[in-house]
Order: C-alpha cells, then structure tokens, then sequence
C-alpha cells in the first residue's frame, strides 16, 4: 500500500507541472507556427491609422478654407518625388501665423502628406515641428523630407 500511497503523491505534486509545461509548449509551437501573421499586424494597424488620419487631416483641411487662404504655396505647383527625394527643384513660400498654417504650406505643396507625417519625421530626428520658420525656401533636387524639415525648422 505505500507504494500505491507514494505514487499518487508523486503524481498529485507533479500533475500540475506537467499540465504546465505541455500548456507553454502548446502556446511555443502556436506562436512559431503563425509568427509571420503576428508580425504582419503591426504594419498593417499602421497602415489603417495612416489613412483614417489622412481622410480627417483632408475633413479638417477642406473646412478650413480660410487657414489655406492665410497659408499659400508659391504658385501652384506640387513637388514631385522620385525613390523618397525631390525630383527636381522646388521654391516654396511658407507663410501663416501658427505653426499648423505653415505646415500646411508643406502639405499644400505636396512636400508632405499629413500633419502627422511632418511631426512624425520632425520628431525622429529630434526637432520641434511647432518652430517652423516662416519664409521662401528653395530645396533642391535629391533633398529628402528630412533634410526640408531641418531647413524650415532652423
């Protein structure tokens, strides 16, 4: 009888443990069998909070006409781009009485895409987007949104 007795107390002590790791192994192999969908969905909650942030930048854009009026581009071109750098030369005047207004002049220009997107880079490269300078820049080609950003905030 204290054998019988011995082994159910071995098992009462390590069932739980062993219940424990097969529960880890079972969530291991769940994990590095879906790793490239648990990887994926970062970028793509991105992506879907890049375009609702760009259809309410352009709601907000589109009612405040008057902001725009106080806020213009030279001329009416757009900037284009090529592999993330300018294609060509581009002249801008960045005017406005806040800093969103003179932002918007970037934005206007097709220099960026969204508010968000001018604070993001200004952000990485650790300057303060609310100290745009107002003025007439000229960027030349090969410039990148980095570089615009460091020239408008000096």
């Amino acid at each position: 009888m204290s054998k019988s007795r011995s082994f159910r107390d071995y098992h009462y002590d390590h069932s739980d443990i062993l219940l424990a790791v097969i529960i880890l192994i079972i969530a291991a192999a769940l994990i590095v069998w879906r790793i490239n969908i648990i990887m994926a969905y970062p970028s793509t909650l991105g992506q879907k909070a890049g375009t609702a942030v760009t259809a309410e930048q352009n709601a907000t854009t589109s009612d405040n006409s008057a902001a725009k009026e106080s806020a213009k581009s030279s001329g009416t071109n757009k900037a284009t781009w090529t592999d993330d750098k300018l294609a060509e030369d581009f002249t801008l005047t960045v005017e406005g009485s806040s800093a969103d207004k003179k932002i918007q002049c970037l934005i206007d220009a097709g220099l960026f895409t969204s508010s968000v997107d001018f604070k993001s880079v200004c952000k990485s490269f650790g300057l303060n987007a609310s100290s745009i300078k107002s003025g007439t820049y000229t960027f030349s080609q090969g410039m990148t949104k980095k570089d615009i950003a460091k020239d408008v905030i000096k």
